[in-house]
């Protein structure tokens, strides 16, 4: 089942409160905004999430060498994602500007009793606020009057992955949502932009059947090693994504996997471990 949507692209507006009735969120008007156009139509795909009766989000996990290049992979295929896919945000929701603070990705794991963890969206590295659309538990994180690459899922259990205006966002009751810089993946095909930029990368997805797929590949910056993000759209593909996105990526870019850091994160951009603080993070929950 696919939506077709007009895309409004506008000016950035910040916005936090709980996601709770249709009421709560009005579609902005052309009044409200300070720079609307409209471009082409664009499809929001809707599949639902895999869902098993056994306890548990079911993960398998694997480590895929060379994956791209020399750049290893770390792969979570969640086949049971409904009930244990979460966004999880470490500072307090206000409304100035979302949920402002960070955790290193292995704190997220911790405190959220993940099974599995990578970083999540893009955010501000000056004010630790969260710099694009994040639904956590059904409350805003964060949300942006602009359209935004999405991937999340509903209160009935449909993952939602496309493009996605800000007034798709506030309508739909979605449980948990993250925005990415690019769309990677679209039914099956690599759509992502052309380019020859290389960096350590974090996607997310899921294939036909709505199992959840999380990818992070290695890499470091300062000496131009890891996926671009087509070869990254090209990794998705072949572990089996159907829609995908990318999330932050370079120094930010972290796998944790039954409480381990399983990657090699580097929070500087050079040959060096270390984890960098981030503001959401993408969490399989153990229950």
């Amino acid at each position: 089942l696919k939506i077709s949507l007009l895309v409004a692209s506008t000016a950035a507006l910040a916005l936090a409160a709980p996601l709770n009735l249709a009421s709560d969120f009005q579609p902005l008007s052309l009044e409200e905004a300070d720079d609307v156009h409209l471009g082409d139509s664009s499809y929001i795909d809707i599949t639902p999430a895999a869902h098993s009766d056994n306890p548990g989000p079911g993960v398998q996990y694997s480590k895929i060498k060379n994956i791209v290049a020399k750049s290893n992979g770390f792969l979570a295929n969640v086949t049971s994602p409904r009930d244990y896919f979460k966004i999880v945000y470490a500072g307090k929701v206000t409304s100035a500007g979302g949920a402002c603070g960070a955790l290193k990705t292995s704190e997220f794991s911790k405190d959220f009793d993940c099974e599995v963890a990578t970083n999540g969206g893009f955010f501000n590295m000056q004010t630790l606020c969260p710099a694009q659309n994040a639904i956590s538990d059904g409350h805003a994180v964060s949300l942006f009057n602009t359209t935004q690459p999405c991937l999340g899922i509903t209160a009935d259990g449909n993952f939602h992955a496309g493009p996605m205006p800000i007034d798709y966002v506030k309508s739909t009751d979605f449980k948990q949502l993250i925005a990415g810089s690019d769309m990677l993946v679209v039914n099956g095909t690599n759509v992502a932009p052309a380019g020859s930029f290389v960096a350590p990368r974090t996607a997310l997805g899921y294939d036909r059947d709505g199992n959840l797929l999380m990818l992070e590949v290695d890499g470091i910056e300062k000496t131009k090693k890891g996926p671009t993000l087509s070869e990254m759209a090209d990794a998705m593909v072949k572990v089996g994504a159907y829609q995908a996105i990318n999330a932050d990526g370079g120094g930010s870019s972290t796998f944790v996997y039954e409480g381990r850091v399983r990657d090699f994160p580097t929070c500087l951009d050079v040959p060096l471990y270390c984890q960098r603080k981030v503001v959401t993070a993408i969490c399989i929950s153990k229950q």
